[in-house]
């Protein structure tokens, strides 16, 4: 049997083995079940990248809990109650519709505070601080004790009001240096040395007259009211400058000439304990337009002892409220309704 052989690019080949590497043979490939899976995982794979690629495109978040509003899930208020729950975001429309300074730049909190009427831009650092450290506070007493200072040491933050009328002087809120009242008269009688404000001392002569008709032959009395920044700090130097006892000058209120302290039986107002005058004034002062401004319950609020014998003009508006509301202390009042001022 002959051989054919072909020359071709200077090489000599048989025909065969030229046969063999210009036409080599195919081979048969068998579709495997392994390879038909891969590819499905493949796609599936490329579909969630790309989902999630949209996604961080639009900067949008999974939801976790509460409503979905400007890529942050927060807990809302359905009702008054001091516990979030989850509510349709109509609530939300509805409540800040007509805000637009607080609504329309405020950083996603997960607290909601500024869900609450009295939220302040500003203080959201602070709210979130305070609420880490006082998990045991509700969102609401949060936001109101950050509003007027007290989640920080006494004295430690200092905000000067230069409000005409001052409502709510403490250890945070501090009158500007040279302030007094702009009319002062006596308060027990027109010879009287002891001074405070027109509308404080008509406020105190009501108040003494109805003492009497409610069975007190005597009434109340005064033994103390306005006060100059020389003779407030007299007192809190005497006093050892101890804090909590005796305001620093210019962080009393009886440098507003709208604070009395009352006289009682052998000295200041239930002083060694309560007495029959004594009650009836703390349940009937807010009809007057008095508040007892520095409760027991209170202190760790206020920042002072427990003084049955003081009592602050603040209106009447304000006093019912207070009373109505069982709001106990001013601070609790003006962090409720910050820029709140006298009647």
């Amino acid at each position: 049997m002959s051989t054919n052989y072909i020359f071709k690019g200077g090489n000599l080949m048989s025909e065969e083995r030229y046969r063999r590497n210009t036409y080599p043979r195919k081979r048969r490939v068998k579709k495997s079940s392994f390879s038909i899976f891969g590819a499905g995982v493949f796609v599936l794979l490329s579909t969630v990248c790309i989902a999630i690629a949209v996604m961080i495109i639009l900067d949008l978040s999974f939801p976790t809990g509460g409503i979905f509003f400007e890529g942050e899930a927060v807990p809302v208020f359905a009702d008054d109650s001091d516990s979030p729950t989850l509510v349709s975001t109509a609530l939300q429309t509805d409540n800040h519709e007509e805000e637009s300074s607080n609504s329309s730049i405020h950083p996603p909190d997960n607290f909601g505070f500024y869900l609450l009427p009295f939220y302040i831009l500003e203080n959201l650092e602070a709210y979130i601080n305070f609420a880490n450290d006082r998990p045991d506070l509700s969102v609401e007493e949060v936001v109101w004790k950050v509003n007027v200072g007290i989640h920080v040491p006494l004295y430690s933050l200092i905000i000067t009001n230069y409000d005409e009328n001052p409502l709510l002087v403490s250890p945070v809120f501090r009158l500007p240096y040279g302030f007094s009242p702009p009319n002062l008269v006596p308060i027990n009688n027109d010879n009287d040395a002891l001074l405070a404000t027109p509308e404080a001392v008509a406020a105190f002569r009501e108040l003494r007259s109805a003492s009497i008709r409610a069975g007190f032959p005597n009434g109340i009395s005064a033994t103390s009211g306005y006060r100059t920044a020389a003779r407030q700090r007299a007192n809190w130097e005497r006093n050892g400058s101890r804090d909590g006892e005796v305001a620093r000058p210019y962080h009393s209120e009886h440098q507003t000439g709208r604070a009395i302290d009352l006289w009682g039986p052998g000295g200041l107002m239930d002083q060694s304990g309560p007495s029959p005058i004594g009650t009836w004034v703390a349940e009937n002062a807010h009809e007057f337009g008095f508040i007892m401004r520095y409760l027991a319950e209170t202190t760790h609020i206020t920042g002072y002892i427990h003084e049955p014998w003081h009592i602050t003009y603040v209106g009447l508006e304000i006093s019912m409220y207070m009373f109505e509301n069982n709001i106990l202390s001013l601070e609790e009042f003006v962090g409720r309704n910050p820029g709140a001022k006298l009647p």
